[in-house]
């Protein structure tokens, strides 16, 4: 049971909030470049903008759910403990989901872009809401696996990264991607790995961040040559690459231990930004189009990308200020009183 302590994580630390601070700058530059041509500032492929994005494609997403894992306390293995974990899982993370998830189709609908059906948002991928039902699904196996081993989490954990890990790797992968199931096999390695090394002790002095800073390299390296085509794969081998991708720059950044205050700060805001960037950031590139239809995409860079960083900690100030736009779109708990404060992506997700 001593398994079940709190991670050394209670008091902010300033590292963890940097990585964090990371992981949101590449969401924020992977929407404002877009996933292709026709998104975000519509560069053509071939732009270097483009091969920036698709350098860290196996980057963005691992790190956030590497932070989830380090910050997760399961549940104590009894049925009423584990009951109230899963609800509180899906405040946080499911209540969001449908509200904001919702509010971005609207717009997009409005706005005269070809979507799926609404209620399909609900349950299959939509948007970077995927990232939700996914983070949703791994933290309720973990907690139903810690419950059928009577209390033993690093041994859930470990069972739970092989087997997500061989699964993604080699198996078949679940047809209609139902609640996002197959992207939570793919970060279920990080989440756990992160988990795991919140509990232990390693990691630190000189030769720890040397091993990082060349497992980092080492990532962006390979990175790169995915997204310039010099190396070229597919099925199983592009699936392995990626997760080996992942967990180097994970691994890498943890040793690393990078710490600047200001990346720190911003990384306390990062569910807000992960929330709320879309709609700042396309709200941004319409806005410069119709003043200015043919801005240089590298010239709208700044101001869109400024404005997917900041505008959505403007917005959850003010949800903050309104006890059911809290919970409704940030996933807080119904508090009388004084508003309660956001906590981090991956931080909040969990309490």
């Amino acid at each position: 049971m001593s398994g079940l302590k709190p991670p050394p994580t209670e008091r902010r630390r300033d590292d963890i909030d940097t990585i964090r601070a990371i992981a949101c700058i590449a969401l924020v530059f992977y929407h404002v470049v877009g996933s292709g041509p026709a998104k975000g500032l519509e560069v053509p492929a071939e732009h270097w903008l483009h091969t920036i994005n698709d350098s860290f494609s196996n980057v963005r997403m691992p790190l956030f759910s590497f932070l989830s894992g380090f910050v997760f306390v399961p549940a104590a293995p009894a049925v009423a403990d584990m009951r109230k974990r899963i609800l509180s899982k899906a405040r946080r993370l499911l209540v969001p989901m449908v509200c904001v998830g919702s509010l971005f189709w609207l717009i997009r609908a409005a706005a005269g872009i070809e979507q799926g059906p609404f209620l399909r948002i609900f349950f299959q991928p939509y948007a970077h809401f995927w990232f939700l039902q996914a983070t949703f699904l791994i933290m309720t196996v973990f907690t139903l696996g810690v419950w059928l081993g009577g209390g033993r989490v690093r041994a859930a954990a470990w069972v739970l990264l092989g087997g997500g890990a061989v699964w993604w790797w080699g198996l078949p992968l679940v047809p209609g991607n139902w609640f996002s199931i197959n992207n939570a096999l793919f970060l279920m390695a990080f989440f756990m790995a992160g988990h795991l090394l919140a509990r232990g002790d390693g990691g630190r002095g000189a030769g720890a961040r040397m091993l990082g800073a060349a497992a980092v390299a080492a990532a962006v390296l390979l990175g790169a040559a995915l997204a310039l085509g010099v190396v070229e794969t597919g099925g199983e081998l592009r699936r392995g690459l990626a997760l080996g991708i992942g967990m180097m720059s994970c691994l890498g950044l943890y040793f690393l231990r990078p710490r600047q205050a200001l990346l720190a700060r911003l990384g306390r805001q990062s569910y807000a930004i992960y929330l709320f960037h879309v709609f700042f950031t396309a709200g941004t590139v319409s806005a410069l189009k119709a003043i200015w239809p043919d801005i240089d995409p590298v010239a709208a860079l700044l101001p869109v990308f400024c404005a997917g960083l900041f505008g959505p900690i403007l917005a959850q100030k003010a949800l903050q200020e309104t006890r059911y736009g809290g919970f409704l779109f940030l996933g807080l708990r119904l508090r009388p009183g004084r508003p309660a404060v956001a906590p981090a992506l991956g931080q909040g997700s969990v309490r």
